[in-house]
């Protein structure tokens, strides 16, 4: 759902996978302009190589996004590699991905935080976020 509003407010949806291109799903075959198969999402080579080639035929990539936190680190490697403004960079995965670098950031926010793990209060600003980035995104679609 998320490819075919992108696809209908105009932005180009590319996509990369392992799996054949007729093998995917009706539906997300009509919200993309592009696929481009790799033999093994794993392979960061084969990735960076298609991105790359997205780069090429279609000029400066303006999003980057998997929406799975598997790729998370893989994709802001990606958008680091191809200054890809939107989405968490490199230097940016420490303060998201441990506990204790977050609480430096919940402090600063002067959100409540117990600590150790994630909080009630820690919940709802990640809720917050992605409700905010949701927004954002729609905003960007419909201003494309």
């Amino acid at each position: 759902m998320f490819c075919r509003e992108l696809k209908k407010n105009g932005l180009n949806v590319l996509g990369i996978g392992d799996q054949p291109y007729d093998e995917l799903n009706p539906a997300l075959k009509d919200s993309l302009n592009e696929y481009y198969k790799v033999s093994n999402l794993e392979n960061n080579d084969e990735v960076f190589r298609a991105v790359a080639f997205f780069t090429f035929k279609y000029g400066k990539i303006d999003w980057l996004e998997s929406n799975n936190e598997y790729w998370l680190e893989r994709d802001a490697w990606l958008r680091t590699e191809f200054n890809i403004t939107s989405g968490f960079h490199t230097e940016d995965i420490p303060r998201i991905k441990f506990k204790s670098k977050m609480k430096e950031f919940y402090q600063k926010a002067g959100m409540p935080h117990s600590g150790r793990g994630s909080s009630r209060a820690a919940r709802k600003l990640m809720l917050v976020d992605t409700m905010t980035a949701t927004a954002t995104t729609r905003q960007i679609a419909a201003e494309i």
